[in-house]
């Protein structure tokens, strides 16, 4: 019965056109890469789909370490996924390049392709270092961060994405701390924030945050988008002192 059951599925498999195949693998892949590798064991059928560069441009990089991948299949793998302009690659590529290289212009250049594909972490880091060097893509910088922010999609996941970019961060040798603009970030000086840099004691006072943000960080703002992007770029120095 088990073998009669089993010719079943593998005809049915045979019998679904590639396309859907594929969809069904892209959203396996998307969703973890060990389900898909499983995937490609458990059917022979599966093995020439899974090679496809669709397949290495949707697959999630997140099980895998940001540093310390030196073995040739994996550094191999790695680089098909970023030739195919994987979003999770071209993240890894631009955090590890602008924060542990000697070309951060480089790595800056990687985060915003991945940016530019709708990667969150991605976004989050280029809009924060825009934001920090100042200059004319400041302002673009704000842009970026106010739309996770504001989201009501991406808004409940800047928790996450924090957590994951400074787990990104702790596994790395640091070599280019970002310098802050010193300009204010809100322009309304009767804001509750003009001019100051954030910290839970004044947050609490001018009544940003509620005692559950304190305690949980949670993102409970009542000011404005520039303040509220001000204490995400205050948090993420602070992650990046180890703090």
């Amino acid at each position: 019965m088990k073998r009669t059951r089993q010719r079943r599925e593998h005809h049915a498999i045979k019998s679904l056109p590639n396309d859907l195949l594929m969809e069904v693998l892209v959203k396996v892949a998307s969703a973890s890469l060990t389900d898909l590798l499983k995937l490609k064991l458990s059917c022979k059928d599966f093995c020439g789909l899974v090679e496809d560069d669709y397949i290495f441009q949707h697959v999630s990089l997140k099980e895998l370490p940001l540093v310390w991948c030196t073995r040739d299949e994996v550094l191999s793998f790695l680089k098909r996924c970023k030739q195919s302009g994987n979003p999770d690659a071209l993240f890894r590529e631009g955090i590890y390049g602008y924060f542990s290289s000697k070309n951060p212009g480089l790595g800056l250049e990687f985060l915003e392709k991945a940016s530019k594909k709708e990667h969150i972490e991605a976004t989050y880091m280029y809009g924060l270092i825009l934001i920090c060097s100042g200059g004319p893509l400041k302002q673009h910088g704000f842009q970026l961060l106010s739309s996770l922010i504001t989201s009501k999609l991406n808004g409940s996941r800047i928790k996450e994405c924090r957590r994951r970019v400074k787990d990104c961060i702790r596994s790395m040798w640091i070599k280019n701390n970002m310098a802050r603009d010193q300009e204010p970030y809100c322009p309304k000086e009767t804001c509750c924030n003009y001019g100051r840099i954030p910290n839970s004691l004044t947050a609490k006072r001018a009544g940003w945050l509620s005692n559950d943000y304190i305690e949980n960080e949670d993102d409970k703002f009542t000011c404005c988008e520039y303040c509220r992007c001000h204490h995400e770029v205050h948090l993420f120095c602070n992650m990046l002192q180890g703090k």
